[in-house]
């Protein structure tokens, strides 16, 4: 989706999203980095917001953004429905986030990003990248 971010964010059906879950599966807490096999952490951790604080799930939007793994042993394995190279450099990562972050806000006006499980690398530096340009958070740190 590099490049279409905001064609494709326009195309979901809620206009009213409040809040974004967005993970790498880079750092499972438990499991370390599970690549693309850590999509239904987002999921999971925006069922807390309407469980614990009331937020109508239509406001939720999960993301998953899929950009490779470290774990060999997933990128050799036949049945891993994700990207099968190694992750990208800082400022190939910097870039692709760079371009969600815009596009996210432009769609979604005022919207909140969590980043969830992100390596230990990645989420200190993008949460402080984008803390005086957006509203973000990570609760991992």
């Amino acid at each position: 989706m590099k490049g279409r971010f905001a064609e494709v964010l326009r195309n979901w059906p809620i206009q009213g999203i409040r809040f974004i879950c967005i993970s790498s599966g880079g750092r499972i807490l438990g499991l370390g980095d599970i690549g693309a096999n850590g999509a239904p952490i987002s999921i999971g951790k925006l069922q807390l917001y309407t469980a614990c604080a009331g937020v109508p799930p239509e406001a939720l939007l999960p993301i998953h953004l899929d950009i490779g793994t470290e774990n060999a042993a997933l990128r050799s394995d036949p049945l891993y429905s994700g990207l099968r190279s190694k992750s990208p450099s800082t400022d190939e990562v910097d870039a692709l986030v760079d371009e969600f972050m815009d596009a996210a806000n432009r769609v979604f006006p005022g919207v909140c990003i969590h980043f969830q499980d992100w390596n230990g690398d990645d989420a200190i530096r993008l949460l402080a990248r984008y803390k005086d340009k957006y509203l973000v958070y990570n609760d991992d740190i």
